[in-house]
Formats: C-alpha cells, sequence, structure tokens
C-alpha cells in the first residue's frame, strides 16, 4: 500500500491519488491530508499504518515527509519514505508560514520527533529525498546534510519549487518508480 501525506496547510488535489496510481500502478492508495494539529495528525498516520494489513511505502511533501521519516523509524511494516522537499527542519519551516500556529503550539511535539529522528539516523529501510532547488519553504542545505546522515539517495530539480504542478509531480514519480 502506498500512503501519501500532504505538506502543511495543503488543499486536497483530486489528481494525486489517480497519479499515484497510475503512475506508480499501485491498487491501494490512501491520500492523507494533514490537519494542521501535528498530534492529531500522528495519531491518525497511526492508525492508518496499525489498521493497514499491507507493508506501505510512504512519501510525504513537506511536513508530510517530516512525518514520513518520523514514522518510517516507528513502524516495520513501514518499507520506504519518499520525502519530496521535506521540511526536517520544521520549526524554522513553520516559522516562515503565519498560519503556523496549531503547529507551533506543539513546538515540544515537534522537538521530540526532530530529536527522536536525530538520535536514529540510519534505517534499515530506503530513504530518498526529491528536492526542487527554488525551495522557498526549506531549508536545502538542512536537507541535504540530513540526507546524507540518512545515507538517503538524494534527487535534486533545478526548475522546481516547494509547490509542483501535476506535470512536476510525475517527474518526480519517475523517479519514486526507478528508487523502488
Amino acid at each position: 500500500m502506498l500512503l501519501y501525506i500532504s505538506g502543511f496547510n495543503s488543499t486536497p488535489k483530486p489528481w494525486i491519488p489517480v497519479t499515484l496510481k497510475e503512475e506508480l500502478d499501485q491498487k491501494k492508495v490512501v491520500y492523507y491530508v494533514l490537519k494542521n494539529v501535528l498530534s492529531e495528525d500522528l495519531k491518525n498516520l497511526r492508525e492508518i499504518i496499525t489498521q493497514s494489513q499491507d507493508t506501505l511505502v510512504l512519501i510525504g511533501h513537506s511536513t508530510g515527509g517530516f512525518l514520513a521519516l518520523t514514522l518510517l523509524r516507528e513502524f516495520d511494516k513501514v518499507i520506504a519514505a519518499h520525502c519530496i522537499n521535506p521540511a526536517f527542519n520544521l520549526i524554522d519551516a513553520l516559522d516562515k508560514n503565519p498560519d503556523a500556529i496549531n503547529f507551533l503550539k506543539e513546538r515540544s511535539l515537534i522537538l521530540e520527533i526532530m530529536q527522536a529522528n536525530a538520535d536514529y539516523f540510519k534505517s534499515p529501510s530506503p530513504v530518498c529525498l526529491y528536492q526542487g532547488m527554488l525551495d522557498d519553504r526549506v531549508d536545502i542545505p538542512y536537507n541535504e546534510k540530513m540526507m546524507l546522515a540518512l545515507a538517503g539517495q538524494v534527487y535534486r530539480y533545478p526548475d522546481l519549487g516547494h509547490k509542483f504542478d501535476q506535470d512536476g509531480f510525475r517527474m518526480i514519480l519517475k523517479d519514486i518508480r526507478a528508487s523502488c
């Protein structure tokens, strides 16, 4: 099963699950749009993973990429994480967004998750980073440093910003397919 986790403050995009099914030949796709309350989102995502009978591959965008990496470490049935423009330095990324009040209220939980990820960088499961080099929301050097620590693969897109359209998403999915 494939679990796609949206970024902070995302609106549902009906083309994302359709594109995932088409491009990655997936029958089971769960599309989770963050509710922007970190504790509630983590609870919901953990429940989805716990209830799944299948192994899971996580794809997360921005904050969803940060959460995908976190959940990869918690569950043996999660076999890979693909992080698109992830906000590994989540507090800094959210500080740039005035709508992040609910996430920032849970700053101690964010710090706890960031510390947990720092404590066990090495993962038995693959981690891949897909980074738009025109990203204005996340710290690109920090992300690349994090990926080196995780021993993950890094794919760079010189003309891609933080957000992506259907064409940009299809381009990323071709690399995700190649890395699976």
